[in-house]
């Protein structure tokens, strides 16, 4: 990446981000039905209308992101980077859009992050014109997508494979310091723009909410299972599903359901029919230690590091409880775009972060909204991904003026 103005957009994970900054302070329709129709001809009749329910399939459903890229007519590279404690992230990039290859022009770059149990097809898996990372590139911008360690792009290890415990061994904490900062964004960020800003999580609601009092027996169970990661076995079946059961109504509402169970119910802006793609990619996987951590956060309604207890803080961080994440640590310029029914990002905790930011620039609440409309909502294109084009283009030529200045 080159040192053009740099724009970052990050979903779902403010807290990730911010320990890059807060760290200074810190640590410094149905087959039964086909079959019984002709029973004479049950095996034969079984494999015809299996055969014609699998070519229906949407073929998105078994495409990477790379060529979910492609596949559209983008142009995509692929980069590795590995960090300093060995792991090699994969990242995507689309250089330039479909009508604009020729500008000789330079790019700004915008660097699209996911957010937790996520991985960069997120930017890519609505269709061509309401997916932002297309949006972006077809705008003239240098569009790069980020993995984390441990979903399906960020496997790989300089000395360790993904069946070790040791692999597992991460939290939100590395993931920011780490694999963020790895790439150098805390120094090339012109403007971070935060999609469903998830920090505190004291009021979060749904799934993780209902974890929080069995936090201490799932830790031991997960622990007995010896099985350091989370979702990284079940991630075949997810994909199964995607391509079975989420794409057969009635059955495609629990798929919906699960998605709702993470970040709050909003049906008017989901698109049913791309239900298949959307599980088939996601959840990613991340370690289990990285859900315990939220866990904890959940519990105790503070953005801190990893309580190992108190003997385990005191040898860690050398005090009895762990330090806390600071945001009042960022300059970067700040724009906020959050869901009035968000459950990850619940309103409470949103305008509790807004008192600790010292640059906002702009924000915005769009009342129906859940936490996961900012990336797969019919209406993401009008009410935030269009708004925010507009706002960097403006705010990157301000930028060059007053830095030419």
């Amino acid at each position: 990446m080159n040192n053009q103005s740099f724009i970052i957009i990050v979903c779902c994970v403010f807290y990730e981000l911010s320990a890059c900054y807060g760290s200074v302070t810190t640590m410094k329709h149905s087959y039964a039905n086909e079959v019984s129709q002709r029973p004479q001809k049950h095996l034969f009749s079984k494999l015809r209308f299996h055969r014609k329910w699998l070519h229906n399939i949407d073929p998105e459903v078994y495409m990477n992101a790379s060529e979910l890229i492609t596949s559209k007519g983008y142009p995509c590279e692929e980069y590795s980077a590995t960090t300093s404690d060995g792991y090699i992230l994969g990242l995507q990039r689309i250089p330039h859009g479909k009508k604009n290859a020729n500008a000789t022009a330079p790019r700004p770059v915008v660097f699209l992050q996911h957010g937790l149990l996520c991985d960069s097809t997120n930017w890519i898996t609505n269709l061509e014109n309401e997916s932002f990372a297309f949006l972006l590139a077809d705008a003239g911008f240098d569009v790069w997508l980020g993995n984390i360690r441990g979903n399906d792009y960020s496997l790989r290890h300089e000395s360790l494979t993904k069946n070790q415990s040791k692999f597992w061994d991460f939290t939100s904490l590395q993931v920011a310091i780490l694999d963020v900062l790895q790439i150098h964004l805390a120094t090339k960020v012109k403007l971070f723009t935060a999609l469903g800003p998830v920090f505190t999580v004291g009021y979060t609601k749904g799934l993780m909410r209902w974890l929080v009092p069995f936090a201490t027996e799932l830790d031991i169970l997960l622990k007995l299972a010896g099985d350091d990661s989370f979702l990284h076995a079940a991630e075949p079946l997810l994909k199964f599903l995607g391509r079975t059961l989420c794409r057969s109504q009635p059955l495609n509402y629990i798929c919906s359901d699960i998605i709702f169970l993470i970040g709050g119910f909003d049906e008017k802006q989901l698109n049913m029919t791309r239900l298949p793609v959307y599980i088939s990619k996601t959840p990613s996987a991340t370690s289990t230690k990285n859900i315990m951590h939220f866990v904890q956060m959940v519990k105790s309604k503070k953005c801190r590091m990893y309580d190992y207890g108190y003997i385990g803080n005191l040898r860690k961080y050398g005090q009895f409880h762990p330090p806390e994440y600071s945001v009042s640590q960022m300059e970067t310029p700040v724009a906020l775009f959050s869901g009035g029914c968000d459950w990850l990002a619940d309103p409470r905790d949103v305008s509790w972060l807004k008192t600790k930011i010292k640059n906002i620039i702009y924000e915005k609440v769009i009342e129906p909204w859940a936490h996961l409309d900012f990336i797969w909502g019919i209406d993401a294109v009008e009410l935030v991904y269009k708004p925010v084009i507009d706002m960097m283009r403006k705010f990157e030529q301000n930028a060059t003026t007053l830095v030419n200045a």
